[in-house]
């Protein structure tokens, strides 16, 4: 048996004998080393994509359902808030129903109590309708009856019952004529006027009296005309329906003739609602302006208003038209137009001639007693000691009331001719004067009324001041309002107006022209029943007012030459119709 040496030898590869094939060795191990970190870190990545993949899947699927069930739950609030908005829309619909209906019944109410009301009127109207047609039938009888004797008595075929108004000149006699008191209670528009047949009944009547009083005068009687009527109605209507006093446009009037027409306007404004007013009226205020026409002169004697007067009896003029309305306000206005119209190119003295007296018709004065004539100088002797303080050079004023003497004061004509922005006033003193003697006038006539003497006050002074310049400078006549008057003392405070227009440039005018013109409405008042015969009594009953003592007065004068007086009376008369206990006859 042999025997053997061989030996196990670990031998290290020969790097030296193959260093590429070890190099290669050593790159193969390094790539599969960094392959298996490569893998290792791919598995890794896969892992935690997987992992993110899952998560954002979970919360996917987390905010899927919060999201499902915030939509549901804004459903179900939607749901909740339709149903209570349908349950608020349905209490609303109900409640509106209910208001509807309620409404509808209360309409339905009112429009039932409303014809009710109309049927109640419209029987109570014709009721007082057919009471009034039967006292108009009666009236119309007795007027007839009256006619046909005052036929018999040789009276003018117009005459019929109504109230005799007396002259007014003591150089004519009385007028025969009766003249009825028409009522302007017809409503046309926003305005009053009379019916058709008293329309022309105070048409006749105010002709009547132009021609009465032209016959003394010379001049020749008028005739009415449709034109001239119809033109005088319209403008009445119109100054109505503005509430204010002024005279239309020369041009206006040219277009009826094609030349020269006159107007004169005369106005007054009643607390009573039942208006009346006679076809005279206006025509004897007109007429009272002769006490200040110089015949001689052919023109006024004293600066006082003619105009009317000239118009009245101018001789060149022949037709004649009148109307008259009333306003809302209860203001009358009355208008006359002439044709070929008076006081033009101052040709006075060939058309306007004194009156001339007559021994058949002029009634004689009697003879004073002595027990008359005693107590007249008495009163007199009175008079003079109450208004001595002003005594000084003008026109002395005469009485309109046969039981009063006539006035010893002297009243001064104070000129119109500062220019105060557009219109035209006394200076200081002069308007003071005009303010005294005003006020002088009033007490004077309410002595013999037995009402006591006013005061003149500053705050009154002022206002009538200033709303006679306010009417001047709109060249318009119209009462101030009962509210702004209220605003003096906080209650009633009266007021009287007075207007006139003149085409002299000099205008002059005394304190006591506005009051006489108010004191001659005592014509028409009744004592004994304190209230008016059917004529304008209210500025004669505020004149006399015993329960007024305060006074103020105001006068201006337009661009235009219209002369505005206005006076304030505290506390106001008129007032509560009491007028039995505050407006007594004149004791001699």
């Amino acid at each position: 048996m042999g025997c053997s040496n061989d030996k196990s030898v670990d031998v290290e590869p020969d790097t030296k004998k193959n260093p590429e094939s070890n190099k290669e060795n050593i790159d193969q191990n390094q790539i599969q080393k960094e392959n298996e970190v490569k893998e290792q870190e791919r598995k890794e990545k896969e892992l935690k994509e997987q992992k993110d993949k899952e998560e954002k899947e979970r919360k996917e699927k987390e905010d899927q359902e919060r999201k499902e069930k915030e939509l549901k739950e804004q459903k179900e609030r939607e749901e909740k808030e339709r149903k209570e908005r349908e349950e608020k829309e349905r209490i609303e619909r109900e409640e509106k129903d209910r208001i509807e209906r309620e409404e509808k019944e209360r309409k339905e109410k009112e429009e039932q109590e409303r014809k009710e009301k109309e049927e109640q009127a419209r029987k109570e109207k014709e009721e007082q309708e057919r009471k009034e047609k039967e006292e108009k039938e009666r009236k119309e009888k007795e007027e007839k009856e009256k006619e046909e004797k005052d036929k018999n008595e040789s009276t003018t075929k117009d005459e019929e019952t109504g109230n005799e108004v007396e002259s007014h000149n003591d150089k004519i006699p009385s007028d025969p004529g009766h003249y009825l008191a028409v009522p302007l209670g017809v409503k046309k528009n926003k305005i009053f006027v009379p019916s058709k047949s008293d329309l022309e009944r105070f048409q006749r009547d105010g002709l009547k009296r132009h021609n009465y009083y032209r016959k003394y005068h010379k001049s020749g009687p008028m005739e009415l005309t449709q034109k001239l009527n119809d033109y005088a109605q319209k403008y009445a209507e119109t100054l109505a329906a503005k509430n204010t006093m002024q005279h239309s446009t020369h041009e206006q009037r040219e277009k009826i003739y094609g030349d020269w027409t006159g107007e004169n306007l005369y106005y007054f404004w009643t607390s009573e609602s039942d208006v009346e007013i006679n076809g005279a009226a206006a025509v004897d205020s007109w007429y009272d302006e002769i006490k200040d026409y110089d015949f001689v002169k052919g023109g006024s004697k004293n600066g006082g208003v003619v105009g009317h007067f000239t118009q009245l009896v101018w001789k060149g003029s022949t037709q004649l038209g009148m109307g008259v309305a009333k306003s809302s306000q209860n203001s009358v206005f009355v208008v006359a137009n002439y044709h070929f119209g008076g006081n033009f190119n101052n040709d006075y003295l060939n058309n306007v001639f004194p009156a001339e007296e007559s021994a058949d018709n002029v009634k004689k004065p009697e003879p004073k007693k002595e027990a008359a004539k005693k107590e007249e100088e008495e009163n007199n002797k009175k008079i003079d000691e109450l208004t001595k303080d002003d005594e000084s050079s003008g026109s002395e004023v005469k009485s309109h009331n046969s039981k009063i003497p006539s006035d010893p004061g002297h009243y001064l004509e104070v000129p119109l001719g500062v220019k105060k922005d557009k219109v035209f006033v006394p200076n200081q003193s002069d308007l003071e004067r005009f303010q005294r003697d005003g006020l002088k006038r009033h007490n004077y006539y309410r002595k013999y009324h037995q009402s006591g003497p006013m005061v003149l006050t500053k705050v009154l002074n002022d206002y009538a001041q200033k709303y006679a310049e306010t009417l001047a400078a709109k060249n318009t006549m119209q009462h101030s309002s009962d509210k702004d008057r209220k605003k003096l003392y906080g209650d009633w405070t009266g007021e009287n107006l007075y207007y006139f227009w003149t085409s002299a440039s000099g205008v002059t005018l005394n304190g006591a022209a506005a009051v006489d013109s108010w004191y001659d409405e005592i014509k028409d008042y009744d004592f004994k029943k304190g209230k008016s015969k059917g004529g304008v009594v209210g500025h004669f009953t505020q004149l006399v007012w015993k329960g007024s003592t305060q006074l103020g007065i105001g006068v201006a004068r337009s661009s235009q030459n219209s002369v505005f007086v206005v006076a304030n009376y505290h506390f106001g008369g008129n007032f509560n119709n009491d007028y039995l206990n505050n407006v007594f006859p004149a004791k001699a």
